[in-house]
């Protein structure tokens, strides 16, 4: 079951984005896909560790952000993983908390 190997894997999530009614969640090696599930439980269970939201439906672990332009409202990631964009609101939060 692939919520149980996420569990696992936690330290190994790039991000996870929610769309429609399935989450990706990406990992270095693999994407698994769960259904039914929100971009909120995932975050209930992912805060504790070094993620943080960084808009409606995606969650970053802090350890593969590689450089967060808030100016361009981005987060390029380490190792050609992309960038992610950060919503107008979560941009904010994030200058109150880490900035």
């Amino acid at each position: 079951h692939d919520d149980e190997n996420i569990e696992q894997k936690v330290n190994d999530i790039i991000y996870v984005k929610c769309k429609g009614r399935k989450l990706s969640v990406v990992t270095e090696d693999h994407i698994y896909c769960i259904y039914y599930k929100t971009i909120s439980k995932m975050k209930e269970k992912f805060l504790k560790h070094s993620f943080f939201q960084c808009n409606r439906s995606t969650l970053v672990n802090r350890k593969y952000i590689r450089d967060i332009s808030i100016k361009k409202g981005e987060i390029v990631l380490k190792q050609e993983f992309g960038t992610l964009t950060f919503g107008r609101t979560y941009k904010q939060r994030y200058k109150n908390e880490y900035l």
